[in-house]
C-alpha cells in the first residue's frame, strides 16, 4: 500500500514539474531573446558591394564568447577579381583598440566573383573572449576590383555580453548559442 502512494506521489511531482516548465517556457519565450543568429542585412539593391553594419541605423550585434565573422555581399553582372581590405578598426567604446586587435583571427579577402549569384566574403574574423566588455567598433573597408572600382565602406559593429538570464532563456526556449 505504501509503494502505491510513493509511485502516485512521484507521478504527481513529475506532472507538476512538466506543467511548471511548460508554463515558465511559454512566459519566458515570448518577446525578445538573444538570437543565436541574425541574418546579416546588406545595403545593396542591384549590383555592388554591401557589408554587415552598413545599413543606416542598423548596427550589427555580435555576442561575446567565440568566433564571429563580418561578411560582405558582392553582386556583379560580370566575372571580376575583388579585393576587400579592412583598413581601420576603431573602438568607439568599451575595449581599447589594442585589446580589439588581439581578437582578430583573420582579415581581408581576395577572390573571383561570378555574376548571377550573391557572393559572400568574410572580411574579418574575431575570436571574442566570453568576458569581453560591451564594445562598439567602427570599421573602414576598402573595396577594389580589376575594373577600376576603388571605394570605402563604413560599418558599425556592436559586441555585447550575454547575461546569465539570457543564457537560461535560450536554453529553455531551445535557442542554443
Amino acid at each position: 500500500m505504501k509503494a502505491r502512494y510513493i509511485i502516485l506521489l512521484v507521478v504527481l511531482v513529475l506532472v507538476i514539474l512538466v506543467m511548471g516548465l511548460f508554463i515558465v517556457r511559454n512566459n519566458m519565450c515570448q518577446g525578445n531573446i538573444s538570437p543565436r543568429y541574425e541574418p546579416p542585412k546588406f545595403n545593396l539593391d542591384n549590383y555592388g558591394v554591401g557589408c554587415m553594419g552598413e545599413v543606416t541605423g542598423d548596427k550589427i550585434n555580435l555576442n561575446a564568447g567565440g568566433r564571429r565573422g563580418i561578411l560582405c555581399m558582392i553582386k556583379t553582372n560580370e566575372t571580376s577579381e575583388y579585393r576587400l581590405k579592412v583598413t581601420n578598426i576603431e573602438s568607439l567604446s568599451g575595449a581599447k583598440n589594442n585589446i580589439v586587435d588581439k581578437w582578430i583571427v583573420d582579415q581581408d579577402w581576395t577572390g573571383s566573383v561570378s555574376p548571377g549569384k550573391d557572393n559572400y566574403a568574410t572580411i574579418l574574423m574575431f575570436d571574442i573572449p566570453r568576458d569581453a566588455p560591451p564594445t562598439s567598433l567602427n570599421l573602414t573597408i576598402n573595396i577594389q576590383n580589376e575594373r577600376g572600382l576603388n571605394e570605402l565602406h563604413y560599418s558599425i559593429i556592436d559586441i555585447a555580453q550575454i547575461s546569465l538570464l539570457d543564457r537560461i532563456k535560450n536554453i529553455l526556449c531551445w535557442n542554443f548559442i
